[in-house]
């Protein structure tokens, strides 16, 4: 049985899974609306942490001089997918009726990363916005990448009473991120269709996609309910400068901030998206996103 953290702040419950420090559902009942999607498969049930993120081509990159490999998880495309923290336990070090704190430290042999690193995860609920802060810290030894990203997945339609149809979303993109056949960046891409629907708010969330986009000044999301009124605002923190939009199936679409572009220890040093965040010895990464029902 699912031993979950509860918080509840006002009409709204939040639901926190010390495995993975994972938010697994925020809702509510009075209200009729359900935010995050659940599904069997932890990956694509509420706000799993990912790292490293996305995909690594072969498993391999190296990083500052250190050659890592990273075990290969998804054999159609011979990438490592998403890494394992999700399915790692955290420990509680505070709790109170609207906030948590969860930590987890790697001994130095975590999915084949050498360092000694922990993630704190804090879970804040105030009224209708629920508030995750994450922290990295590098405690010792080779600089580490920060390939991280939040499978962040909403249930469409989130009210009750409404219909896929009725939900339209708006994305703040840059620019969007073409991908081979093995689902690795290939290079850039002109929007299209789809991409200027984002952008003016008019794409209609029952729609089925995978898309790479680099992030806006603003990188917000909002997925607005055309029949009742009741937007979701997705605020990640500006660490997070590439958004995946992942929506394999109806009911689900998944917006996942990421820190860098899919494989992008492998890019070529010169391209844009090549960038990731790098901690040092002793070094700490605060990121705070937010998710708000209005």
């Amino acid at each position: 049985m699912n031993q979950y953290l509860t918080l509840t702040s006002c009409a709204f419950t939040a639901e926190i899974d010390p495995i993975g420090a994972q938010c697994m559902h925020f809702y509510s009942k009075e209200r009729g609306i359900t935010v995050l999607h659940t599904d069997e498969l932890r990956v694509v049930t509420g706000i799993p942490i990912l790292f490293p993120t996305n995909r690594i081509d072969g498993g391999h990159f190296f990083c500052e001089g250190v050659e890592y490999q990273l075990p290969v998880n998804e054999a159609d495309t011979n990438c490592s997918l998403h890494g394992t923290l999700y399915e790692q336990p955290f420990t509680v070090l505070a709790q109170s009726e609207t906030s948590v704190v969860l930590k987890w430290r790697s001994g130095g042999d975590y999915f084949g990363f050498p360092q000694d690193f922990s993630v704190e995860v804090g879970y804040e609920l105030n009224d209708g916005a629920l508030i995750q802060t994450i922290t990295f810290e590098n405690h010792k030894g080779v600089p580490l990448p920060i390939l991280l990203g939040l499978h962040t997945a909403f249930t469409i339609p989130f009210c009750e009473g409404s219909d896929c149809e009725d939900v339209l979303v708006y994305a703040d993109h840059a620019a969007a991120i073409s991908r081979n056949e093995r689902q690795l960046t290939d290079g850039r891409m002109p929007f299209d269709e789809e991409d200027e629907a984002f952008a003016a708010g008019t794409f209609c969330a029952d729609h089925l996609l995978t898309r790479l986009y680099r992030a806006g000044d603003g990188g917000e999301w909002t997925m607005r309910d055309t029949r009742t009124g009741v937007t979701i605002c997705y605020k990640p923190d500006p660490a997070f400068t590439y958004r995946m939009i992942y929506s394999p199936v109806r009911g689900m679409f998944c917006c996942e901030p990421q820190t860098c572009a899919v494989d992008a220890p492998n890019l070529p040093e010169d391209s844009p998206d090549a960038k990731y965040p790098i901690l040092r010895e002793g070094e700490c990464m605060v990121l705070r996103s937010v998710l708000t029902v209005d």
